[in-house]
């Protein structure tokens, strides 16, 4: 429930957040509506949330165009995130693991045991220095089985992505604390640590940031087993991951909420839609069509052998359009 404070200085809107904060709507006039400052507040009580600088809302033909900025870290110097992995969650992994292997033409390149204690099992396959994983449950009572009914059937799960190094990474978790968004699991390791912010609250899926003592977003991977990956990629079919695709009822809203966390303004593409800049890719906030909800929906991959893509997608009744093709309940989109 959202409640205006009184009292609140000329061209100031305060609200109290006193549930859980999933989303914000606002409505305005066809002049639009104008925001200096949203704060936002933690049921329990205290400030924990972040000022929006500017929220303008304004009527275009067809809908609402938002022109938004956040915060970014000291000094408005955005801090940089790499993607380096995409999880996919599905009810059996081998099928989903078949088809990624004949249309996309990609090779497992690890499996990690660790996963069972999360009642899962896994295999992770490069795309260029990026990874695909696939998560299935092996046992009831998992989040990823509770995922799985959410969504009514596999799909996307999580964006892992890769900070610029121990204290960025530092940096974002104290953002999330700040918003009022928990830290669903993360544990040291020998090479750095991972991070796992829980999607309840980011919205969309999980948004893991970790970091690598390395620091090189294209080698050491530790998801993926250290850096023996790299004799596993198969780029003749596809060679890069360049977008994910996460859909809402209200993009631009989970949008903001992402932007937040990642200390990064958001952008429009040439299509318009609002975007993420990652280091490496794009994140894009599209409206939910076709009504599974919100979730990870889709991954833009760069293709380099249309025609033995469609050609497979086709013979195993995954193939969409000549510009996409279904696998794992994913819009996987061919671009060039």
């Amino acid at each position: 429930m959202l409640h205006r404070r009184e009292g609140a200085r000329s061209g100031q809107v305060v609200l109290i957040v006193t549930a859980q904060f999933r989303s914000l709507y606002v409505g305005g006039d066809r002049r639009g509506l104008f925001l200096q400052s949203i704060r936002i507040f933690s049921a329990h009580g205290g400030q924990r949330g972040l000022f929006l600088q500017s929220v303008r809302i304004s009527s275009v033909p067809g809908g609402h165009d938002f022109a938004l900025g956040s915060r970014t870290n000291k000094g408005d110097t955005p801090m940089t995130l790499h993607l380096r992995q995409v999880a996919l969650v599905a009810e059996k992994l081998q099928p989903v693991l078949d088809d990624l292997c004949a249309i996309l033409g990609l090779e497992v390149c690890f499996v990690d045991e660790e996963v069972g204690v999360f009642g899962l099992e896994n295999s992770l396959l490069p795309v260029g220095t990026n990874f695909i994983e696939v998560v299935a449950p092996v046992k009831a009572g998992t989040a990823a089985g509770r995922y799985l009914e959410r969504r009514n059937g596999d799909g996307g799960y999580m964006v892992i992505t890769q900070a610029d190094g121990k204290d960025d990474q530092a940096a974002h978790r104290a953002r999330a604390t700040q918003l009022g968004i928990r830290v669903a699991w993360e544990r040291a390791h020998d090479s750095g640590r991972f991070m796992q912010l829980h999607p309840a609250d980011t919205g969309g899926a999980f948004f893991e940031i970790d970091f690598v003592n390395a620091n090189d977003p294209t080698g050491d991977w530790p998801p993926a087993g250290g850096s023996e990956w790299k004799k596993h990629v198969r780029p003749e079919i596809i060679s890069a991951i360049t977008a994910v695709e996460i859909q809402a009822d209200t993009p631009v809203i989970l949008a903001e909420r992402w932007a937040a966390i990642a200390a990064t303004k958001l952008d429009r593409d040439a299509a318009g839609r609002i975007i993420l800049r990652l280091n490496n890719a794009v994140i894009r906030f599209v409206a939910d069509t076709d009504g599974r909800g919100e979730g990870l929906g889709g991954i833009d991959v760069k293709v380099e052998d249309r025609a033995a893509l469609l050609a497979a997608a086709k013979e195993r009744d995954r193939l969409v359009n000549e510009d996409q093709v279904m696998i794992c309940g994913m819009r996987f989109n061919l671009v060039e």
